[in-house]
C-alpha cells in the first residue's frame, strides 16, 4: 500500500502527487531529478535534498519545516500559500519560477540564485540572503522582518512598495542595483513629515487650523459613514450594505471582490440540489462530500451519474421551487447595473462539469450569459484548474450560478469561485 511506503521510497517509485498528508524524509536524496511534484495542503518534514533538481513542481498550501535544500535547482516551479520554516536553500538556484504568496520564517538563502522569478507578495522573517544574486526578478509588495542582504547583488529586480527593510537597507540594496521603494502610503507620510518640518511656524500653524476646521465642519458625515461601516454583515455571501454610494442596489462584487465561500466545506451548504426528475432521489445516492479527496479546501463534492442541477444560494440550504427555481430570490447576487466583469474559476477532476451564469434584467426576466464547459479529461487525471472571464453587459441586476449536466462518470469538484475580474 501507498501509506505503508516510507516518503524517499515513494519518491524513489516515482510518485508525484503527495495531498493531505503528513510526510518525513527519512534519510537524504541526493542527485535526482523530479518532474512535475505536486504538495498540496501537506506538512513535510525530515532530511535534505542534495544536488536535487526539481522541475515544474508545485507546492501550494502546505508545510515544509526543518528541511535543508543544498545546491538544488527550482526550474519553473511555482507555489502559493506554502510556508516554509527553518530551512536552508544554501547555494540553490531559483530559475523562472513563480512563489507569489507565500511566507518565509528563519529560512538561510545564503548563496542563493533567483534568475527571473516572482516572490510577490511574500513574507520573510529572520531570512539571510547573504551573497544572492538577483537577476530579473519581482519581490514587490513583499513585507520583511529582520532579512539581512550582506553581499547581495541585482539586476534588473524589484523590490517596490515593500515593508520592513530599513532606510539604511534601501539605500545599500540600490547601490547594489535593485530598484527598491516602501509602500506608497508610507512615502507620503514621510513626504508629508518632511515638508512640515521644514515648514515655517507661522505656516505650519495655518495648516493645522485648516485641518481641524475642515475635519470639525465635515465631522458628522465623517461619524455617520464611519458608524455603517460596522453595520456591514460578516457573512462574505451576505448583501452588503451601499455606504459609499447613492444606487438603491449594492453590487455583490463592489465590496466582496472574492466569495470565500464558494467551496464544499463539509457539506453542501450554500448549494441547493435538484435532481431530474425532480422527486428523484438520485440526488441523495449520487452526490457526497468526501475528505480524502480535495483541491484546497478540506473537503470536495463527488458527484456519481448524476442528473439534475446545481445552484448556488445565499442562504444555506434555502428552498427551491423545484419546478422553477431561477424564479427565487435567493439564487441571484447582485452586479453592478452599469456591467460587471467577472471570473468564474474551479477545480476539477475525472469528469466533465459544465456551469451556466444567468443574468437577471432590470425590468424583469433573465438569460444566460454564459456557459462554461471546460475541455473533457480522461478518467484517473490529477486536478485540474480551470478558469473563465464572463462579462455582465450594462443592463443587468444580478447573476445566477447554475452547475449542471455531469456526464455518467464518476466527477470531482473543488474551489468553485465567482468573483470581480479587475
Amino acid at each position: 500500500m501507498k501509506k505503508d511506503k516510507s516518503f524517499s521510497r515513494r519518491l524513489h517509485d516515482g510518485e508525484k502527487e503527495f495531498l493531505g498528508e503528513n510526510l518525513v524524509l527519512d534519510k537524504p536524496v541526493e542527485n535526482k531529478t523530479f518532474n512535475g511534484l505536486v504538495f498540496h495542503q501537506s506538512d513535510v518534514s525530515g532530511q535534505s535534498f542534495i544536488d536535487t533538481r526539481f522541475e515544474k513542481a508545485v507546492f501550494k498550501s502546505s508545510l515544509f519545516s526543518e528541511m535543508h535544500f543544498s545546491n538544488c535547482r527550482f526550474l519553473e516551479c511555482s507555489g502559493n500559500h506554502y510556508f516554509f520554516d527553518h530551512c536552508s536553500m544554501v547555494s540553490s538556484h531559483f530559475q523562472q519560477s513563480d512563489f507569489s504568496g507565500g511566507a518565509f520564517d528563519t529560512v538561510d538563502f545564503s548563496e542563493v540564485h533567483f534568475t527571473d522569478c516572482e516572490f510577490v507578495l511574500c513574507e520573510f522573517k529572520d531570512v539571510h540572503f547573504g551573497n544572492a544574486r538577483f537577476t530579473g526578478c519581482n519581490f514587490n509588495a513583499s513585507v520583511f522582518e529582520n532579512a539581512s542582504f550582506e553581499g547581495a547583488r541585482f539586476e534588473n529586480t524589484t523590490f517596490k512598495y515593500v515593508e520592513g527593510i530599513s532606510p539604511s537597507q534601501m539605500s545599500q540594496m540600490k547601490s547594489n542595483g535593485a530598484d527598491v521603494c516602501p509602500p506608497i502610503e508610507i512615502a507620503f507620510k514621510d513626504t508629508l513629515v518632511r515638508l512640515f518640518k521644514t515648514c515655517p511656524p507661522i505656516p505650519r500653524g495655518l495648516l493645522i487650523a485648516l485641518f481641524f476646521f475642515i475635519l470639525g465642519f465635515h465631522a458628522r458625515f465623517l461619524f455617520q459613514k464611519g458608524w455603517l461601516l460596522f453595520q456591514i454583515d460578516a457573512n462574505p455571501l451576505s448583501r452588503p450594505i451601499s455606504y459609499l454610494g447613492s444606487r438603491n442596489t449594492a453590487s455583490f462584487f463592489d465590496f466582496h471582490l472574492n466569495l470565500p465561500n464558494f467551496n464544499f466545506s463539509e457539506k453542501l451548504d450554500h448549494w441547493r440540489v435538484i435532481p431530474s426528475p425532480p422527486l428523484s432521489s438520485q440526488s441523495d445516492q449520487a452526490l457526497e462530500i468526501v475528505h480524502n479527496q480535495f483541491s484546497s479546501f478540506p473537503s470536495a463534492l463527488h458527484a456519481k451519474h448524476f442528473n439534475g442541477q446545481i445552484y448556488y444560494t445565499r442562504t444555506p440550504q434555502s428552498p427551491l421551487p423545484p419546478e422553477d427555481p431561477l424564479q427565487h430570490p435567493d439564487l441571484w447576487l447582485e452586479v453592478n447595473e452599469r456591467g460587471e466583469k467577472l471570473k468564474l474559476s474551479f477545480y476539477y477532476k475525472n469528469g466533465h462539469p459544465r456551469f451556466s451564469v444567468y443574468g437577471r434584467f432590470l425590468k424583469g426576466g433573465f438569460k444566460i450569459l454564459a456557459e462554461v464547459d471546460p475541455r473533457r479529461l480522461s478518467d484517473h487525471t490529477s486536478w485540474t484548474f480551470f478558469s473563465e472571464a464572463v462579462l455582465i453587459p450594462p443592463g443587468f441586476q444580478a447573476v445566477c450560478l447554475k452547475l449542471s449536466s455531469f456526464p455518467d462518470q464518476t466527477i470531482y469538484l473543488d474551489d468553485i469561485n465567482l468573483e470581480s475580474s479587475l
